[in-house]
Formats: C-alpha cells, structure tokens, sequence
C-alpha cells in the first residue's frame, strides 16, 4: 500500500512542478500585455481612452495584488532552484528575465524582495549565509526543514 501512495505522491509532484512552471510563463506573458497596454493606453488622447475606460478599469481589476504576486515568484524562483544561493539582486534579475512587472513599485524593487526574502527567513522557509558582498544569500529549503542561519 505504501508504495501506491509513493507513485500517487511522485505523479502529483510531478505535475504540481509542470503547473508551477506553466504559471510563471503564463505570468510572464500576462505582464508582458501588461506593460504594453499600460505604454499604449498612455499615448491615446482623452478622447480616444473613452471607449476602452471600461475594458481598461476591468485589466486592473483582474491584476494579481502585485506583493502577493512577487512573493509567490520569488518562491517559485527559489523552489525551482534548490541548492543555489541567491542574493536580492539575483532575485531582481531573474524576474526581469521571467517578465516580471517593477513599474508598479514606487520604491526600489530590491526593498520589496528584501522585505519577502525576511518574511521566508522568519518562516524557515529559506536558509541564509552572510554573502561576500554587501547583505545575504539565501538557499530554499524544504518544508518543514530546519534553517541552518550562517550569520
């Protein structure tokens, strides 16, 4: 019986895994149209803006809240990438290949995955070193594991 429940649990991670992966690049795309309807939005005359105000108030609406939406992608960055360290800017970078939308954030982005990066210390959910730069690196690990804190 045991077994069965190792190929049901393999299977399912698997597929978690796919869907996570799926997500980020839908993500992406979907910041990408984003961004480029906000550019051309901005360029129309008032006159012009008014028949799509309506469409355009229900985009926003959809919109993910963009702090839950960083910190689930700084998660899945780091789950995707077990074992690495990664430090606020690797983070940043990251992002900004997978699309992600900083236009939003009035205050320096790396403030915000700061802030999330804290939040994963505090919750074990990432384990942390003193980098060679300037701050801290920090490594996922998995749920439920202990965070070894090299301070």
């Amino acid at each position: 019986m045991t077994n069965e429940y190792k190929v049901i649990f393999a299977e399912h991670l698997r597929k978690y895994f796919e869907l996570a992966n799926q997500k980020v690049a839908i993500q992406a795309q979907i910041t990408k149209i984003q961004q480029m309807l906000r550019a051309s939005y901005n360029m129309l005359s008032d006159e012009e803006k008014q028949p799509f105000a309506e469409s355009w108030e229900a985009v926003w609406a959809m919109a993910d809240d963009s702090e839950q939406g960083l910190t689930e992608s700084i998660r899945t960055i780091l789950r995707s990438n077990q074992g690495e360290w990664f430090n606020a800017r690797n983070i940043r970078e990251r992002l900004e290949e997978k699309g992600f939308d900083f236009s939003a954030y009035i205050s320096n982005p790396l403030i915000s995955i700061h802030s999330v990066l804290k939040r994963f210390e505090h919750a074990t959910e990432v384990r942390t070193r003193r980098s060679q730069g300037p701050g801290f690196d920090y490594q996922w690990i998995k749920p439920g594991g202990k965070s070894v804190k090299k301070r």
